[in-house]
């Protein structure tokens, strides 16, 4: 048995999730990334994973390089394994600064990968402008749409005020008409009630008189009134076609 004993300090899932204030499943996700760029980590009796501080500095560039540039998880572990095989020393421990563990480029392989983070960001960016201009095109489809609504509504009121409006002026015709229908049956029964008149003075004395003693002779009212109504009785239809422009 070795007399060398292994102080180093040992990290479990949950202590790395706690370091980075991540989960345990994303950093159980980071480990196989990892393991399948090219990565080793020890592995305890339980064949369970073991972390080291070098291990811990690892998650911890993978994890900054996740979130500042939104590299996916497969890309994000190809770059922290790059760096691990390109130091000549160790990782720095954990509580380095954050600083020191950005990516430096490695057999041009690093600049592949940030260019296409520089597409991917350049995209995110066009789609996020086109998502602003959606959004006031679609605030301003909104505003176009209430005024509809308000012009929709004004000209209906204006639709509804014509209308009684046009009802109103028509009810008034046909009062106006109903009068002059009256004022014009009025007057051709006024000329016809004068002609008969005319006509029944020119009758003959005993025809529109009757005897009122011995040597007297009086108008006969009721046949003279009869022959008026009569008379307008019959020529009223004729006189009022004439009024109203019609053919007799």
């Amino acid at each position: 048995m070795s007399d060398i004993i292994d102080y180093e300090i040992r990290y479990s899932t949950k202590n790395i999730a706690d370091m980075l204030r991540i989960e345990s499943v994303t950093v159980r996700k980071y480990a196989s990334a990892l393991e399948r760029a090219g990565y080793a980590f020890d592995r305890n009796t339980a064949k369970n994973r073991s972390y080291s501080g070098r291990d811990a500095a690892a998650f911890r560039f993978m994890h900054l390089i996740r979130m500042q540039s939104g590299v996916t998880v497969e890309a994000a572990a190809l770059m922290t394994v790059q760096r691990s095989n390109a130091a000549s020393t160790e990782l720095q421990p954990v509580d380095r600064n954050e600083d020191d563990l950005l990516p430096q480029p490695y057999n041009g392989r690093y600049e592949i990968i940030a260019s296409e983070v520089l597409k991917i960001r350049t995209e995110f960016e066009a789609v996020r402008d086109m998502t602003v201009e959606q959004t006031e095109r679609l605030n301003r489809i909104a505003a176009l749409s209430e005024r509809y609504e308000q012009m929709v509504g004004f000209q209906k009121e204006l639709m509804l005020q014509m209308q009684q409006l046009a009802a109103a002026e028509q009810a008034e015709e046909l009062r106006t008409q109903r009068v002059n229908d009256q004022l014009i049956e009025h007057r051709i029964k006024m000329n016809l009630k004068r002609t008969a008149l005319s006509i029944w003075n020119e009758k003959p004395e005993r025809e529109r008189t009757m005897k009122a003693g011995w040597f007297r002779r009086l108008e006969n009212e009721a046949a003279r009134e009869s022959f008026i109504r009569n008379y307008i009785d019959d020529h009223y239809e004729e006189e009022l076609r004439k009024a109203h422009g019609l053919e007799p």
